[in-house]
């Protein structure tokens, strides 16, 4: 199963899907995209993908993932969630639980969860999720990518983001390995998508706001935001999520409104 230049780990049989096998990768320019063009080579779902160095990682609405000067975990997993389409939007709620368990195991406490797929520690981003779905001969597979900052502290980042970003070391003063950051976090992401599968998607989203550092605050979202032309603005008071993974805002004038995508700022 290996393919050039990556090098097949097999892991912990502890674990049921999640990290049970994992391609390492010493250099790629986005594990998702690595993935997805990879995923028919490999059946088992939960295959995870990882890489030493990554030069093109993206976030949501086309942003650049900045990688850092340090060593950081960059990281996709190969998924195929049972969930109906409407309903894929709550895959990186659940996925962002699962990351905050293994964040709580590393010694952090203090980390929160903001809507859609930030995980802040001290109200500062320290990682980042992607859900990425493609259909691959009637299979519908999802790439679940994230990137979790571990090594050094803000300052390796560049000035534009350096205020509002922070890493595992930075928030506990402690320097860790990437092995055994990869090693909790998979087992925290496995346990959590198996409760996911065992009983539902609203079991495993009543722990994202009971998480979130969203909820209850004023925000302010703004869809298309690299398209002026088309950009909208809604400002609100974030009040819950939907069964859908949307967040239901509370307009100034009292009338509600969910949305489902979007860049949010706290005001």
């Amino acid at each position: 199963m290996n393919t050039p230049n990556s090098s097949l780990i097999l892991t912990s049989s502890c674990r049921k899907r999640i990290g049970r096998q994992i391609v390492n990768l010493p250099e790629t320019n986005s594990t998702n995209t690595w993935l997805l063009e990879n995923i028919t080579q490999y059946t088992p779902e939960g295959l995870t993908v990882v890489a030493q160095r990554q030069l093109a990682g993206r976030g949501t609405h086309g942003n650049i993932w900045e990688a850092g000067k340090k060593r950081h975990l960059f990281c996709s997993i190969a998924l195929k969630p049972t969930l109906a389409p409407a309903y894929l939007p709550t895959l990186s709620l659940i996925i962002s639980v699962g990351i905050h368990r293994a964040l709580t195991m590393l010694g952090v406490p203090t980390a929160t969860l903001k809507w859609p797929n930030d995980l802040l520690v001290n109200g500062k981003k320290i990682c980042g999720i992607l859900c990425e779905a493609r259909q691959y001969d009637e299979v519908r597979w999802v790439a679940v990518g994230f990137g979790l900052n571990i090594q050094g502290n803000s300052s390796q980042f560049s000035a534009e983001i350096a205020q509002k970003t922070t890493t595992l070391e930075e928030a506990t003063g402690h320097q860790f390995k990437i092995h055994e950051v990869l090693d909790v976090s998979l087992s925290a992401l496995d346990e959590t998508y198996e409760e996911l599968i065992k009983y539902n998607h609203k079991h495993v989203l009543k722990e994202w706001t009971e998480k979130s550092c969203t909820l209850g605050r004023k925000v302010i979202i703004t869809s298309n935001p690299h398209k002026p032309d088309i950009q909208s603005v809604i400002y609100g008071t974030a009040t819950g999520i939907d069964e859908y993974g949307g967040l239901v805002l509370q307009l100034d004038n009292n009338e509600k409104t969910i949305i489902y995508s979007g860049t949010l700022r706290y005001l």
